[in-house]
């Protein structure tokens, strides 16, 4: 079993890795957090150390929800600890709050 690194299952927010991760074909969700929020700090951990479960086409990107006004009216978020997944034009195709 391959043991993944934490930047190629999970990491932070970037418009040009997410857009080149869905151009590679690999599965996107947006996980919208913020430190402040009890259940997104207990989601990142989680995922942190569940890094190697992640499939290998599937990307998470931590977006700051503070700092993200136009992400958030873009998908719809209101809320801390919501999960968007894209498809390849960046669109939503699910959300999990």
């Amino acid at each position: 079993m391959v043991v993944k690194k934490a930047a190629e299952g999970y990491t932070t927010y970037n418009e040009s890795l997410v857009k080149d991760a869905l151009t590679s074909g690999k599965k996107v969700a947006l996980f919208f957090h913020a430190s402040r929020c009890p259940s997104c700090v207990a989601l990142n951990g989680n995922i942190e150390t569940n890094i190697a479960q992640i499939p290998a086409d599937t990307m998470i990107y931590k977006v700051d929800y503070d700092n993200s006004n136009d992400m958030k009216e873009t998908y719809g978020v209101t809320s801390q600890h919501t999960l968007v997944y894209i498809d390849e034009s960046m669109n939503e195709v699910k959300k999990v709050v």
